[in-house]
C-alpha cells in the first residue's frame, strides 16, 4: 500500500486579470521524491504552481497532506510548509548571501548545516550581495532560500533556467539531495 499524496490538485483552473491561463489540471506529488510538469512554453505550468501557492485567482482543490489550501492566503500556504522557488530567481539584490537566507527562516532551528552541505560555494560568498552573483549562484541562493526550513512541499519552478551546464548540473544534484527529506514539485 503506497503512502499518500503529499499534494492533490483537482480540476484547477487559474486566471490571471481575467484571462484564464490554466485549464482543468489535476494530479497528485507522492510524499517522496520529484514529480515532474512538463508541457511546452505558454502551457502554464508556472501558472500551476502560482495557483497552487495562491499568487495567481484560482478554483478547483488543492489539498495539502490531507488538508485544503485552495481557501488560504500565501501566507498561510507558506506557513504549513509549502516551499517556493520562484522561476526567475528573486533574491534581493542589495543584501548580502547570509541575509537573503536569514529573511527566510521561519523556524527556531533553520537547516544552515544542511544549505551549506549543498551549496559550499554560497557558505564562501556569504558576505558578497547577491546582486552580483552569477545566475547560477542565485539560483543557488533561491533554492537555499526554500530549504533553509523544514517544509512539507518544495514547488521549484524551472530551477535550471538560463544556466550554465556544469551549474545545471550542480542544482539538479542539489535538488537531487534535498528530495531525499522533502518532496518537490
Amino acid at each position: 500500500m503506497s503512502a499518500a499524496p503529499i499534494l492533490a490538485v483537482e480540476h484547477l483552473r487559474c486566471s490571471i486579470a481575467g484571462q484564464q491561463v490554466v485549464e482543468d489540471v489535476s494530479f497528485e506529488v507522492p510524499a517522496t521524491g520529484i514529480t515532474a510538469v512538463l508541457g511546452r512554453n505558454g502551457a502554464g505550468k508556472t501558472s500551476t504552481l502560482r495557483g497552487i501557492l495562491g499568487l495567481i485567482q484560482r478554483r478547483g482543490t488543492v489539498t495539502l497532506a490531507g488538508t485544503r489550501i485552495d481557501t488560504m492566503p500565501t501566507h498561510k500556504i507558506v506557513q504549513r510548509g509549502v516551499g517556493y522557488v520562484p522561476e526567475d530567481r528573486e533574491v534581493f539584490a542589495k543584501l548580502s548571501v547570509a541575509e537573503n537566507l536569514a529573511l527566510a527562516e521561519r523556524q527556531k532551528n533553520p537547516r544552515r548545516e544542511f544549505v551549506a552541505e549543498l551549496f559550499p560555494d554560497l557558505v564562501e560568498r556569504r558576505d558578497q550581495p547577491a546582486g552580483t552573483l552569477s545566475g547560477g549562484q542565485q539560483q543557488m541562493v533561491s533554492v537555499a532560500r526554500a530549504l533553509i526550513n523544514d517544509n512539507a512541499l518544495l514547488l521549484v519552478d524551472e530551477p535550471t533556467k538560463g544556466l550554465a551546464p556544469r551549474i545545471v548540473d550542480e542544482v539538479a544534484e542539489a535538488l537531487h539531495e534535498a528530495a531525499k527529506v522533502v518532496p518537490i514539485l
